[in-house]
């Protein structure tokens, strides 16, 4: 039985803070990797509310949502990453561990260390 396209499992997963209004950063390079024919789920985190959590495209999306962040008034940035990190631990462990980590910007990279610390997936920072 083949996986979901959105299991992470033994695929390279992109986790990128919050839709962008504009191209999303590293979108050329996520399209570089789909057309070299390497598997790939982008994660979308740090909105409290989701209408849509799944996007089946060319690029799978699965988008977080943190709807308890809400109550945490000034500590809501530290509520949506713990938030975050436990909806992935709990992804991670039912569906199985990506292939690899890929994050851009601080935050992502901050998650993906965490999950690493936990979960031995390995981790590519994308920097500039």
């Amino acid at each position: 039985m083949r996986p979901s396209i959105f299991s992470p499992r033994h695929k390279c997963l992109v986790l990128r803070l919050h839709r962008l209004r504009h191209l999303p950063p590293a979108l050329y390079a996520t399209e570089l990797l789909i057309k070299r024919g390497v598997e790939v789920l982008v994660v979308e985190f740090g909105n409290l509310k989701e209408t849509e959590p799944q996007i089946a495209s060319p690029i799978p999306t699965v988008r977080i949502a943190v709807p308890s962040g809400r109550f945490f008034f000034s500590l809501k940035p530290v509520a949506i990453f713990m938030g975050t990190f436990f909806k992935l631990a709990l992804i991670f462990l039912k569906e199985g561990r990506p292939k690899l980590l890929i994050a851009h910007g601080m935050q992502e990279q901050c998650l993906a260390w965490l999950l690493n610390f936990f979960f031995r997936v390995p981790v590519v920072g994308h920097v500039h």
